[in-house]
């Protein structure tokens, strides 16, 4: 199966859920608001990392709803990106790096996610003008890199990936472009049965050095096929990075 259909066949309701975690079905409406809210989707692979008989389970706790979401404390703009952002989809906090919302789209939606109030829902935050983007790019020569995120920047299409790396390879002052993904990690075949993904990323490569920071947050997470995903990317010539997010219950100890 290709990467796109085994997306397709994520788990996204509670009645899909329950097949693997019967316990869910005893927080009844409470579980439907926290999903009219904050959508799920879990890949089926991710999902068999699980141990349903564990509530306390910390790959659970990343991918299944907590009631806790509720909450209302906080902010939903945890860091503060409205005030950063130049154009639609592009950020400039800091003086040497940008960072582009190339989708909200990705492969799960972790519960823990700074960016709930987007992804799966609203494209008004994303990038839409990428020519805009690029010119302001080149003429901001004190940026050294790009940082793709989004949402999921490796649920682009390989064709938009190949468009973002041809137009920023032209642009002398970047010394690197990062990539924002957590597919090694959820949907490993997106990367370790796509040689045409492979291929682009290393034709450019050869042109600027490319970054891919993933997000490892548990042993539980490094399997075989997460490992593999990672070997294709380091074999292809990309450099690899690891952005814990610091998880109670989950990686505090």
């Amino acid at each position: 199966m290709r990467w796109e259909e085994i997306l397709a066949g994520n788990v996204t309701t509670l009645d899909e859920l329950s097949a693997s975690i019967p316990q869910i079905n005893e927080y009844g409406d409470i579980a439907s608001k926290v999903l009219n809210k904050y959508p799920m989707s879990i890949p089926r692979y991710y999902l068999s990392l699980v141990n349903p008989d564990d509530a306390n389970d910390p790959i659970r706790k990343m991918c299944i709803p907590s009631f806790l979401e509720m909450d209302l404390a906080g902010t939903f703009d945890t860091s503060g990106e409205s005030s950063n952002t130049k154009l639609q989809g592009l950020q400039h906090k800091y003086p040497q790096t940008v960072l582009m919302l190339s989708t909200n789209r990705c492969a799960m939606y972790c519960r823990y996610c700074f960016r709930k109030r987007m992804v799966g829902s609203t494209e008004s935050e994303i990038a839409d003008n990428l020519d805009d983007i690029f010119a302001y790019i080149k003429e901001h020569t004190e940026i050294t890199n790009v940082l793709i995120s989004g949402g999921d920047s490796f649920l682009l299409e390989n064709e938009q990936i190949e468009k973002y790396l041809s137009a920023l390879c032209e642009i002398d002052h970047l010394n690197y472009i990062r990539f924002g993904t957590k597919t090694p990690i959820v949907l490993p075949k997106r990367i370790t049965e796509d040689k045409e993904l492979l291929d682009i990323l290393k034709k450019y490569s050869a042109k600027k050095q490319i970054y891919v920071h993933t997000q490892f947050n548990h042993p539980s997470e490094i399997t075989e096929k997460s490992t593999a995903a990672v070997k294709c990317l380091i074999n292809a010539g990309v450099m690899i990075k690891n952005q814990a997010v610091l998880l109670k219950g989950v990686n505090d100890d």
